[in-house]
This record gives C-alpha cells, structure tokens and sequence, in this order.
C-alpha cells in the first residue's frame, strides 16, 4: 500500500510497475520452456504451465483503488493483436489515483477510519476469490513509503492479511526503509522486511511448493 501523499504514492506506483514487469518475464519465461522436471499442476491436477495472477491495493490522499480480480499476467502475453488491449492493474490503478479532486468538497472526504476498513474489505474480497488453499503460492509486497502508523490503525488490514497469510500461506514481505518502526506489525504478520534495493528478491519465480511437513515415528 504505497503512501497517502502525491509524490511518495507514486513512488510507489513505480515500485509496483517493477514487481509488474518481473512477474511478466516469470510468466514468459515459463511459457517459453517445454520441459520441467516438476511441472505444475493446473487446479485440477493435471501439469500445466506456471502462471502469475496480480493485483493491487493503493491509496493516495482520499483516492484509494483496489483490483477486484486477479490478473492472468499469462492471458495478457498471449492476447492476439486482434483484441482489444486492457488496461493492466497497475494501469487501471495509476488512472484511479491520478483522477482530479480539486471539485470534490472535503467536508464529504471519507476518514482515515473509514479508507482503512475500505482497504481491508477489498483485500478481504481478493482473498475470497483465491484458489483452494494449496493450490497456489500467494506473495503479498506491502510497500510501505511512510512511518509505520500504529496497529490500532492498522488492525482491520492486518486482520485481512492474517487471513491470507492463515488460510493461504501467503509469504508477506513489508518494502520500507523504516524497518523499526514496523517491527511488530511485521512480528504479528510473521512477514519479512526488506529495503526497496531488494525489492526483486521478494519473491521467486522458481519456487513451485511451500509449507511444512510433520513427521511422526
């Protein structure tokens, strides 16, 4: 979620342009190779090409914009010249934040309350249209351009992603150069922080399998 302020908003926008544009070349990359030792399997159990959905939640001033699908990244690479081209999620996002709000009365602007549980409601929405849990590997980047606020703030977007790192093992990595201040919504999110320098080592593209195994004698 890039910050609420114009510049750093789209300082994070380019941010997700770039983990975009990583997933676009996974996505390629698989589509390009004919043999796996260990080919994936579609959802219903039969080996199929990897592929990357995405989606993305911001907010800027009082704007905010959710995805409300997943992304086939593979669908958009194959499209034929023929169809009409889409606006990807990150464009869609980008129009959203970037519409005027010099016309719109402030005393009717939505509060910082009342953003947070939007927010929440539309990760939660993401979160229900997810596959089964373990039938695929979920990455959530929270990129975080300001000051950590405080979980009390926070607590109904933490919740929605405590669902989807419970449910669906999601790997949660936090992007901020404020890794103290973070420190504990990243504990209760057993989430990793990473500077903006490693924002391409947040996720793997060869990583086909995640979870634990118990063994009992």
């Amino acid at each position: 979620e890039p910050a609420k302020n114009g510049e750093s908003c789209f300082t994070g926008l380019t941010a997700v342009h770039r983990i975009y544009e990583s997933l676009k070349e996974i996505s390629n990359n698989h589509c390009k190779a004919n043999n796996s030792p260990f080919p994936a399997c579609s959802l219903s159990g039969n080996p199929a090409p990897q592929r990357c959905f995405f989606a993305v939640q911001a907010c800027r001033g009082f704007s905010q914009f959710c995805s409300s699908e997943w992304e086939d990244i593979g669908n958009t690479l194959l499209r034929s010249d023929s169809e009409e081209p889409t606006p990807s999620a990150v464009e869609a996002c980008r129009n959203a934040l970037e519409s005027p709000e010099e016309d719109e009365d402030l005393t009717d602007a939505p509060s910082q309350a009342e953003l947070i549980e939007e927010a929440a409601e539309g990760l939660h929405q993401l979160s229900d249209k997810l596959p089964p849990p373990g039938k695929a590997l979920l990455d959530v980047i929270i990129l975080a351009e300001d000051k950590a606020p405080s979980l009390k703030e926070l607590l109904l977007v933490l919740g929605s992603l405590k669902h989807m790192q419970t449910w669906h093992s999601a790997k949660i990595t936090i992007v901020t150069e404020d890794a103290t201040g973070w420190q504990k919504a990243a504990a209760y999110l057993s989430a990793h922080i990473c500077s903006q320098d490693n924002l391409e080592c947040c996720f793997d593209g060869k990583e086909i399998w995640r979870g634990s195994v118990l063994i009992r004698e």
